[in-house]
């Protein structure tokens, strides 16, 4: 997508040599996206083609000269991530009618997940006697990857364990699409649902958020809500924090359990309240 919209600029030659490519024609381009589409679009842009070319530097033997560092970061305007209220989360997770969809949101909310990390879950990662979920991440794509396991809800696990029983036995992971496959994106997914509950539109990295939030303004430690953000730095965390206390200090006081939705799934599941105590004994 980056390279296209760069070629899209008249002074770009995608059939031209590289070595033809100058800053000033770089800078061209760049300055049209930033008045096309956003300054942020076109920084954006200028961060991932200057990496590719490194890129290119170190592998294809592209020249050593990097035009696209050359050129300075553009003017824009930094938005604050909107950060949904558990009442407008409730009515987005009230209105799904899908199964799997509503256990992927409530896993949003119960463990703070990066989108992928959830998409990515799979059985293995589920430890329904340690009462605990496996969650694996790396920053970018030539980063190392990293896991963790975080303690989850009571009743999030026997919701897993509930809809374990009905999937596939072949199936690897724990949310896969209509046709088979593992998510990537689900881009509007969650925009839909915005709009047909009729809250402000959030994402899945509002909910992570929204879980810390809720974490801070219940007062537990700094240390133990970056443990659950699985943040590397304390600093991040800090920030992370600052913004969300001052923006949601009036969200529940405690991550809400099933029984607190409007409809509870856990209604559904009254007759197989005892499946973990049954399991353990088996």
């Amino acid at each position: 997508m980056v390279f296209r919209q760069f070629f899209s600029c008249p002074d770009i030659q995608p059939k031209e040599s590289v070595k033809l490519l100058t800053a000033y024609q770089v800078q061209k381009a760049l300055q049209a996206q930033s008045v096309s589409r956003s300054g942020n679009a076109a920084n954006k842009d200028r961060k991932n083609l200057s990496a590719a070319w490194s890129w290119g530097v170190k592998f294809i033997d592209l020249p050593e000269m990097n035009p696209f560092s050359k050129v300075e970061k553009f003017a824009s305007e930094r938005h604050e991530r909107h950060v949904p209220t558990m009442e407008d989360f409730l009515k987005v997770f009230n209105i799904i009618g899908n199964d799997q969809d509503r256990l992927m949101l409530y896993c949003y909310l119960q463990t703070g997940a990066r989108r992928d990390e959830v998409f990515r879950l799979t059985w293995s990662d589920v430890d329904f006697f340690g009462k605990r979920i496996r969650l694996s991440w790396r920053k970018n794509k030539i980063g190392e990857w990293r896991s963790q396991w975080v303690s989850v809800k009571d009743d999030l696990i026997e919701w897993l364990l509930r809809y374990k029983k009905k999937v596939p036995g072949s199936q690897e992971n724990v949310f896969v699409s209509p046709s088979s496959l593992v998510y990537e994106y689900r881009q509007h997914w969650l925009k839909r649902l915005c709009k047909k509950a009729g809250v402000k539109p959030f994402g899945f990295h509002g909910i992570r958020h929204l879980f810390a939030s809720i974490l801070a303004a219940q007062n537990v430690p700094l240390v133990e809500i970056q443990y659950m953000l699985r943040h590397t730095s304390l600093a991040t965390t800090q920030r992370y924090i600052h913004r969300l206390k001052k923006e949601n200090r009036e969200v529940l006081a405690a991550l809400p359990g099933l029984t607190d939705f409007e409809k509870s799934p856990l209604k559904v599941l009254q007759d197989d309240s005892k499946i973990l105590k049954q399991s353990a004994s088996n």
